[in-house]
């Protein structure tokens, strides 16, 4: 070897020795406790001491701090002593004597899982007596630097949040402090919010607790927990137990909380039929960190990465105080309470870095500043998308992002949920007037509003004044609509047990929201959800309107009788006439022997033969009057029967005629579905097939309803009809013989439609309720349901209701008179008896007639105005006798000349 080589040698080597001599390790003391220490299984390695050495590796690798220093972590373990672990005191001194006294440490890193019973917050404790510590959980009031967001911060988020999707009532699930103090806190808002708030601590037998939970039946869950170590088995025990499924819409209150983003869940469990999920995850760069650990760094739970954050702070402020001060090196803090403050302190709040948790910046409290959470919400495939973002700073976001945020004054920024479309939220409707009309009748797709695009109708201003409600809270609710065929709102296949229509549409997420005359159902809302009604209908019966062309049997006035009575009642007149005429004719009491004797003229012998007995009893069974009553007593007394016979059969007749004249308004006074059983020789009935109504009666465990079902295909070979449209034409036609049933609104709009010959009956038999549906466990379900609420309560909704039902249709506005005037009897209920007094007419003309031509023909017969009235000669008067006698024995008064009076006694 040359001079010049050995030259070299040397020179090299001085050099590496005064660079190991320049060069500096910076002690930081990491702490574990029960959690933090496990063994990563796959290594039989500490993760969390990986994590750590993978930093301090990263921090040397890119001369973070500079000068070749290196950060160097001492790892701890927790005290053994169960005494110790359980005591705040204990655990203080046993850290203090242990970890940090005579140590030389820049600055320690502590969990929260060291003391079991602390309930969250040493490392508030332990950075009251030394500094600077990081904290990985919950420190807040305290001086450590907390690594997570501080509470107050969290709780106006989550109430933020919660307001955003308008939840009215939900649970709040959570373990020890800090989450316990979130919930109380969250408790004390709750009135002033309007909420209904479950406080719930978790229990030993998770699975036990949430069945529990499901017979609450509140659909909307908000957990917050102060270990994140209880996340997972939460999570476990609530997908097995139906609790994070379908119609549940879960807010994960922690941020960057574990086990949501593994594949093996949200991509393969919650794939499908899964709750929705709202959850928050910290906002950070594509800043690539040395690690060594197999799980991505997007993956890991929100305490790792604030443990790699906590050594990049470390270095980051180390740095910072060398290049302010001249290259010095801050000086260690060797004791636990030392009255001097650690000179990092200053510089921890000068600092601004990107971490894995977001931007890392602390303010004089060692609190987290100008980080910012970003807000994903979805379900099933859509799990992943960002629903809004919380900022701690609002001018500090807007100039790193170089942006105007989007809410001023408001910390937090959600989109509105658009699930099945980037644009707008998509709404499926159906034409059903007069909930959606479409003006030219135009298929398809239209952006809102509706006056520029055709729509009309009730559910069209509903959505506008829903709109309104949501742009007046600072929330974007741009929609659009698109029509469905008509009448395919969605049934449930019985076989395949696989929906169609509408309900479909939003299982396959193709729709955020269903609209129009969709009534809600215990079957669908296994599917989806609903929001609150925003109107109440009752099933009822649309018919023809009696006044307008029901017509019965033309002779109804004869069914009081059945037809065999009024045989005998022909026969008993035939038979009465007989006996009558033979009493007048051979009684010597009796006007024709009187006649004979000479003590009577001609007219009260003819009295009573044959064709005058027939009148007689006529007139009498006619009420009418009469001239001349029988002389005998015989002739009295069975006058006197017949008189009691034709006023009962008089009195019965008019007593059962009245329900034959009003068969046709029997349907009027139908109370309850109970009532059509009455009807089942005169109405037949039906319904839209697969309807509300349908499917009411099919699955309905009512005895009754039950009957009525059976009935409808009993008395109609074909009761159902495909669309309402079919059943409206069907009664129409039916002349009063087939009636609808269906939703009361749906009748009432074809009532009040013109013609006005229909009407809507049936009293109140069974409330249903239409609401708007959205996909199982959306948000939408309950920012739509405040938003009805509030229109509701302002009296929107029943001005919509009455302008669409009462105010804008013919027939809606009749008068009293038109409109009592239905259980009145008109011409259609008395065309029977028009058509009996017709008969009469005919035949009395027939018979003027022929008496007419009679006498033209035979005017002989006719001379001398009629028959002969002159008494008998004086020589043939018979003495006064007993006959002269009235029927008391007095003496009969003189007769009067009777000469030129008149003969007919009718």
């Amino acid at each position: 070897m040359g001079r010049e080589h050995v030259h070299l040698l040397y020179i090299f080597l001085l050099c590496y020795q005064l660079q190991t001599i320049g060069a500096y390790n910076y002690q930081v003391g990491i702490l574990y406790g029960e959690n933090t220490q496990a063994l990563e299984a796959s290594t039989g390695g500490s993760l969390y001491k990986k994590l750590y050495n993978d930093a301090a590796q990263f921090i040397a690798e890119d001369n973070l701090i500079g000068d070749s220093d290196e950060l160097r972590p001492s790892h701890y373990s927790p005290p053994d002593s169960q005494f110790v672990r359980n005591s705040h005191f204990e655990t203080i001194r046993a850290v203090c004597n242990n970890m940090i006294n005579g140590k030389d440490l820049y600055g320690i890193i502590i969990p929260d899982d060291m003391c079991d019973i602390c309930g969250g917050g040493i490392g508030a404790l332990i950075g009251d007596v030394y500094t600077p510590t990081f904290a990985l959980d919950q420190a807040g009031g305290s001086n450590a630097f907390k690594m997570m967001p501080v509470e107050d911060d969290i709780l106006e988020m989550l109430v933020g949040v919660i307001n955003h999707f308008h939840w009215t009532d939900f649970i709040f699930l959570y373990d020890d402090d800090p989450a316990f103090s979130i919930m109380s806190a969250m408790l004390e808002l709750s009135k002033d919010n309007g909420w209904q708030m479950i406080g719930y601590g978790l229990e030993d037998d998770l699975e036990a607790m949430f069945e529990d939970l499901k017979l609450k039946k509140v659909k909307n869950i908000l957990f917050y927990c102060g270990f994140e170590e209880n996340i997972i088995p939460v999570r476990d025990a609530a997908f097995k137990t139906g609790v994070m499924r379908d119609t549940y819409h879960w807010i994960f209150g922690n941020v960057g909380a574990p086990g949501l983003g593994q594949e093996d869940f949200l991509q393969t469990k919650l794939r499908q039929d899964g709750a929705f999920i709202t959850r928050f995850k910290p906002e950070n760069t594509a800043i690539q960190f040395s690690t060594t650990n197999p799980i991505p760094v997007s993956k890991w739970p929100y305490r790792e990465k604030a443990a790699y954050d906590a050594m990049l702070t470390l270095a980051e402020a180390i740095k910072h105080h060398q290049d302010t001060n001249n290259g010095d090196r801050p000086e260690s803090i060797p004791t636990c309470g030392s009255s001097k403050r650690s000179e990092l302190i200053k510089d921890l709040t000068e600092i601004n870095l990107e971490g894995l948790t977001g931007h890392l910046a602390f303010n004089a409290q060692g609190d987290r500043i100008n980080y910012t959470i970003n807000i994903y919400s979805g379900k099933d495939r859509h799990n992943i998308l960002k629903a809004g973002q919380w900022t701690q700073s609002i001018e500090s976001w807007e100039k790193r992002t170089r942006q105007t945020w989007p809410k001023p004054g408001n910390r937090l920024n959600m989109q509105p949920f658009r699930q099945s479309d980037n644009e707008a939220i998509k709404i499926l409707c159906i034409e059903e007037p007069p909930f959606l009309f479409v003006r030219g009748r135009t298929r398809g797709t239209r952006q809102t509003g509706f006056q520029d695009f055709g729509y009309e109708g009730y559910i069209p201003e509903l959505l506008e004044a829903i709109k309104k409600v949501m742009e007046d809270d600072g929330m974007d609710f741009t929609y659009k609509l698109e029509l469905m065929s008509e009448g395919n709102y969605g049934r449930k296949d019985s076989v395949s047990g696989q929906w169609d229509g509408m309900i479909q549409e939003l299982i396959e997420d193709d729709a955020d929201v269903a609209a129009g005359a969709l009534t809600l159902t215990s079957q669908r809302e296994e599917a989806i959800d609903f929001t609150d009604f925003f109107m109440k209908s009752d099933i009822k019966i649309l018919i023809k309107h009696p006044n307008f062309g029901v017509q019965e049997y033309p002779f109804a006035p004869v069914f009081p009788f059945h037809v065999g009575v009024w045989f005998s009642n022909l026969a008993a007149l035939v038979v009465v006439t007989a006996l009558l005429w033979a009493m007048a004719r051979w009684n010597p009491y009796e006007w024709r022997q009187m006649y004979k004797r000479g003590e009577t003229g001609q007219e009260e012998g003819d009295t009573f033969c044959i064709r005058n007995v027939f009148w007689y009893l006529w007139s009498t069974m006619m009420l009418q009057s009469y001239t001349r009553s029988p002389r005998s007593h015989s002739g009295r007394l069975l006058s006197s029967f017949w008189f009691y016979f034709v006023l009962c059969m008089v009195f019965l007749y008019g007593l059962n005629l009245d329900p034959f004249l009003k068969v046709s308004k029997n349907v009027l006074f139908i109370r309850s579905m109970g009532d059509l059983l009455k009807l089942e020789q005169t109405v037949h009935y039906g319904v839209v097939r697969h309807s509300p109504t349908y499917d009411f009666f099919k699955h309905s465990k009512d005895e009754t309803l039950q009957t009525v079902w059976a009935q409808m295909a009993t008395l109609d070979r074909d009761p159902f009809v495909a669309r309402l449209r079919d059943g409206v034409r069907r009664v129409r036609r039916s002349n009063g013989r087939y009636a609808l049933i269906s939703e009361e609104k749906l009748l009432l709009w074809e009532a009040n439609s013109w013609p006005c010959k229909l009407y809507v009956t049936g009293g109140t038999s069974t409330r249903i309720k239409y609401a708007l549906a959205v996909p199982s466990g959306s948000p939408l379900r309950d920012q739509l349901t405040y938003a009805i609420r509030k229109l509701r309560a302002e009296g929107v909704l029943g001005k919509l209701e009455d302008k669409h039902w009462q105010g804008s249709q013919r027939c809606a506005n009749q008068t009293m008179w038109e409109d009592d005037s239905m259980y009145s009897l008109n011409s259609n209920d008395l065309m029977g008896l028009y058509y009996i007094m017709a008969i009469g007419l005919v035949l009395s003309l027939i018979i003027f007639i022929l008496d007419w031509v009679f006498s033209i023909v035979f005017p002989s017969e006719h001379k001398g105005g009629g028959r002969s009235f002159a008494r008998p000669p004086p020589a043939q008067q018979p003495r006064r006798n007993d006959m002269d006698m009235d029927d008391y024995g007095a003496a009969a008064p003189p007769q009067p000349d009777q000469g030129g009076s008149k003969t007919d006694w009718i």
